[in-house]
């Protein structure tokens, strides 16, 4: 993990302490950590999730093409990888705000005033950063499972909510213990 984060081992333990004191995540005696509880991981994550922190800009839905077509890499995020998490068919909800992440790099290519204000939700898209560690993982073109649920869980409306709550249900329905009692039946 310290590696993949690019920081030190101690810096990475203390990230976890927290959910190491909560049972989410257990230390190993040679080094190294154990997710003992996923739901919890994810429940943290989602709860620390400042969204606007890493947002870049608003554009109106209309600019996306250009954008799109000026950007060497991006992944989508937010309802549009929740559909995908969800196998690629929307049976949940109106999209709503969209997201795109983009590396920091390629955001001045990005013209924060394309977006106008008076534009609702539904038609704007919401632009965020995207670090070294999630251009590398998210060859899909789709932001992680869990910080899909993370940005869905710090976006307002019931379009997020909806998404959000199925992405749970496919993750966390059924406990653990339950699934691999399943697999020995």
């Amino acid at each position: 993990m310290a590696h993949a984060s690019r920081c030190s081992v101690g810096n990475a333990f203390k990230a976890t302490r927290h959910l190491v004191d909560i049972g989410a995540v257990s230390t190993l005696s040679r080094g190294g950590l154990s997710v003992l509880d996923p739901e919890r991981v994810v429940a943290v994550l989602a709860a620390e999730r400042r969204l606007a922190n890493d947002t870049v800009a608003m554009v109106s839905r209309s600019s996306m093409p250009d954008l799109l077509g000026s950007l060497p890499l991006y992944a989508l995020g937010g309802t549009d990888a929740a559909i995908h998490h969800l196998g690629g068919r929307n049976t949940i909800a109106d999209r709503g705000q969209r997201l795109l992440y983009i590396p920091e790099k390629d955001a001045d290519k990005v013209q924060p005033h394309d977006a106008d204000p008076d534009l609702g939700d539904e038609e704007t898209v919401r632009i965020v950063v995207m670090d070294e560690v999630a251009q590398r993982a998210w060859a899909s073109g789709y932001a992680s499972f869990a910080q899909t649920y993370a940005d869905l869980f710090s976006q307002p409306g019931w379009q997020a909510a909806e998404f959000r709550r199925a992405l749970w249900r496919t993750a966390f329905e059924v406990d653990d213990w339950s699934q691999s009692e399943a697999a020995r039946a």
